[in-house]
């Protein structure tokens, strides 16, 4: 038996956010997100058979406010150079590694109502160990960021506007 999930499996995921660190117009705000990211078990052509990738299927979102800002991220998207897997690390006991890479938009909207919306520089990478995928309901897997993540504007992808230097989530509650 197979310990990955099944080509085209499509999950729903609940994300939750907690004390996230986004520098952004000379402060550093701590925030809390809640949102979805919806995915799809696809094959890798060419490769082993210990690990599938995983596209992001027309959501992924996150929002949250606090020190008089809106946040929001969207407009989620894989990127089949580097894309999302999901791989065995061992059979027994079951231990799956997973590694989310999503390229993102994030809209800052301030009470007044000026918004700014940036994107990614490289896509923001997330980690996790899992036992199982996708996880059983009511199990909560925590994914950590591998590095910190610059946003730009889409007009200037070379001057860094803010950046976001911790970020973790769970993942879990399937809808």
């Amino acid at each position: 038996m197979s310990l990955l999930p099944n080509i085209s499996k499509e999950t729903l995921f609940h994300l939750s956010v907690r004390d996230a660190k986004i520098e952004y117009e000379g402060e550093t705000l701590e925030l809390d997100f809640t949102g979805q990211i919806r995915q799809v078990v696809v094959p890798f052509p060419d490769e082993p058979a210990d690990r599938v990738q995983l596209w992001i299927r027309d959501q992924f979102e996150l929002s949250g406010s606090g020190n008089g800002l809106y946040v929001v991220f969207g407009e989620g998207e894989h990127d089949r150079n580097q894309p999302s897997w999901v791989r065995v690390v061992q059979e027994s006991p079951p231990k799956l590694e997973q590694r989310d890479v999503i390229k993102f938009a994030v809209a800052f909207t301030k009470e007044g109502g000026d918004r700014v919306e940036l994107v990614t520089k490289k896509p923001m990478v997330m980690i996790g160990d899992l036992n199982e995928y996708p996880p059983t309901r009511g199990d909560h897997v925590k994914y950590r960021l591998e590095a910190p993540v610059e946003l730009t504007t889409r007009d200037d992808p070379d001057t860094v506007v803010a950046r976001i230097s911790s970020f973790s989530y769970e993942k879990g509650d399937m809808f």
